[in-house]
């Protein structure tokens, strides 16, 4: 599986490198006032047997009024759109670094930065998102942890294996397609069990950066007028139904290196908060899923909560 997911990400990258209530509440409260003066008017002798009376009818009155607004409050709050609670899953992002010979050799030290940086975009977003609460990832025992691999690395050939087609223009693919059509089964189900989230975040993929002696045989080859491929990146990022494995939104970016540059290093954290920010931006909307918007969040009533 790994080495389809390496080939389809360096195809792709190949290819790219050549082509006021308040108040209200206060004013309810004194209104009973003037109608309490109204009463001695009619009766003056018995004015002091009344004002007793009136004035304990008077608070209650006002508790009455002070009540009959407080549903008003509650009633906007629940109409507002229920957050759904999703699980953040630490990117799966390794970074490799090419040589002049075109060898690439894993570099531990850049993955770590990466997967920070993305890692602390994620808690960013998916704390202030309108639709969508991140919590984070429970201990997980060996057995869980490669299950949970597993299914990472599903979604990641899943997204490729899309995203390869659709931009080929394969109408198979592209007709009658909805969410349920995508899955990468139901072996997360302890995931919700076991945190409540519905959902769960996967940011997946990998970055193949320049060396020094790359950028300069690049230049070299450019000067002679020949085109040599350099580093890129492919990302993948998709909110997944922990219960069944249907994915609710996905979207994949892919990026070049040309002579050292790229806008898509996820070693430097502004380029990471950029390129997640950018790509999540479009929710619901997503290319890959016909461009149907997911279906629209629970709407939390008060009829709900009982």
């Amino acid at each position: 599986m790994l080495k389809r997911i390496q080939w389809l990400a360096c195809s792709a990258l190949i290819g790219l490198v050549f082509h006021g209530a308040g108040a209200a509440a206060q004013q309810a409260a004194v209104a009973p006032a003037p109608t309490t003066t109204e009463a001695p008017a009619t009766a003056p002798a018995s004015a002091p047997a009344s004002a007793p009376a009136s004035a304990p009818a008077s608070a209650p009155t006002a508790t009455a009024d002070t009540a009959a607004t407080a549903p008003t409050a509650a009633t906007a709050e629940d109409n507002l759109p229920a957050r759904r609670t999703v699980l953040l899953v630490p990117a799966e992002f390794e970074v490799s670094q090419m040589s002049a010979g075109g060898v690439t050799e894993p570099a531990p030290d850049m993955t770590a930065t990466a997967r920070a940086n993305i890692d602390g975009t994620l808690q960013k977003l998916f704390s202030d998102h309108g639709v969508y609460r991140g919590v984070s990832m429970p201990a997980l025992s060996t057995e869980e942890a490669a299950v949970l691999r597993e299914h990472a690395e599903l979604f990641k050939l899943l997204a490729l294996d899309t995203n390869q087609m659709l931009n080929t223009w394969s109408k198979a693919w592209t007709r009658g397609t909805d969410r349920k059509a995508y899955t990468i089964g139901s072996g997360l189900k302890f995931l919700a069990e076991r945190t409540g989230a519905d959902y769960a975040v996967f940011v997946n993929g990998g970055q193949v950066t320049q060396t020094g002696g790359s950028v300069f045989l690049q230049f070299m080859a450019a000067g002679l007028g020949y085109a040599m491929p350099g580093g890129g990146t492919f990302l993948t990022f998709g909110i997944v139904d922990l219960h069944d494995g249907s994915v609710d939104w996905f979207d994949v970016r892919l990026g070049a290196e040309m002579f050292g540059m790229t806008g898509t290093d996820m070693r430097n954290a502004g380029t990471a908060d950029q390129v997640l920010r950018s790509l999540f931006g479009k929710y619901p909307r997503s290319p890959l899923i016909n461009d149907e918007p997911a279906p629209a969040a629970p709407v939390a009533t008060a009829s709900s909560g009982h």
